[in-house]
């Protein structure tokens, strides 16, 4: 009475890929980074690019510029072109009702265009600022619409083994219903006070759009829903690290997490706790701890399985590094320049 069908049930799938990247020195305080992906694939028309640009300016040893536009696609698959799933409702009148989403073969690849601004700057040496802003314009966004009324159908739109039965249909379809845009700011300050301790922070800001685009007559959208209330609009990290006597360190991580309004789902804060010993030259033991702050904590709703939630946890591991003595899992972005 119900299921999901993906046909044509054989079929045969190409893809065509390449990349073009040049990087280009202007100046000793100018760069210019430039590329673009071609993609081909049977379920695109011809070849679409993804090009992006990065423009890097370093008026002095202690401050950078940066800015970068980059255009993204999320080409379409067999789920939104070959995809069927159906599902029995109820019965009327001696009739089976169903519902049922159709394969789209007109299915477009949703587009972002994505636009962001940045500036670190070094104060002495041992402190530093990462600050950048973000524009994300989104269209051809995927949804789900009802395409008709219910109707009275006595064939399916794939080959059976056995002919079908009259029933109700309600049809639906996944299209390219929906468009808006993302933006917000980011800010990473680190902080080195001595030669064993390191501190760092982070926060990020989002504010999310999603729109319906105008729907045909007839047609039905389920319109945005959720969507710009699903994600955090704050998000907070503080990491203070300790290397002590070379062997001896430890990570105490605060995080806090904004309330997703849409979902019914709290903001919520808790801490993870990190101590490692390194064995010799090569292996590293370590104990830690994650979500310590209360037993656990919902972080947001599954679809269909509801409310997914993070108990507090505790491990051990044992690492080898056969390559240097530098500390797994960290880098100095102060040292590296990245």
């Amino acid at each position: 009475t119900s299921g999901l069908v993906f046909f044509p049930f054989h079929r045969l799938d190409t893809l065509f890929s390449g990349f073009i990247e040049d990087d280009i020195t202007v100046n000793n305080k100018l760069m210019l980074f430039a590329g673009t992906k071609l993609l081909n694939t049977n379920y695109t028309h011809g070849v679409d690019f993804q090009p992006s640009g990065r423009l890097m300016w370093t008026p002095t040893n202690r401050q950078t510029f940066w800015a970068s536009f980059t255009h993204a696609l999320r080409t379409p698959s067999d789920a939104e072109e070959d995809f069927y799933l159906s599902s029995y409702l109820e019965s009327i009148a001696g009739f089976p009702v169903f519902a049922r989403f159709n394969a789209n073969p007109n299915f477009a690849p949703e587009q972002l265009n994505a636009t962001e601004a940045g500036y670190r700057v070094l104060f002495g040496k041992n402190v530093f600022m990462d600050v950048d802003g973000y524009f994300n314009h989104y269209h051809d966004l995927f949804s789900e619409d009802v395409i008709d009324a219910f109707s009275l159908q006595s064939t399916l739109p794939y080959p059976t083994a056995t002919p079908s039965p009259v029933y109700i249909l309600l049809p639906a379809q996944f299209q390219n219903g929906l468009f808006g845009a993302t933006y917000g700011v980011e800010m990473g300050p680190e902080w080195q006070p001595t030669k064993f301790w390191r501190l760092r922070g982070t926060y990020s800001f989002l504010r999310m759009s999603i729109k319906q685009s105008p729907v045909p007559a007839g047609e039905i959208s389920e319109g945005p829903g959720s969507d710009n209330g699903s994600s955090p609009q704050h998000q907070v990290t503080l990491d203070s690290s300790f290397d002590m006597l070379k062997r001896l360190q430890l990570d105490l991580i605060y995080r806090y997490v904004s309330s997703l309004t849409a979902q019914s789902v709290n903001g919520y804060s808790t801490g993870d706790v990190r101590v490692g010993y390194r064995i010799g030259r090569n292996f590293e033991f370590s104990l830690a701890g994650q979500n310590l702050f209360q037993p656990g904590h919902v972080e947001y709703i599954g679809d269909p399985s509801g409310p997914v939630a993070v108990r507090r946890t505790a491990y051990a591991s044992l690492s080898w590094n056969g390559r240097s003595e530098s500390r797994p899992g960290r880098s100095s972005k102060t040292d590296s320049g990245q």
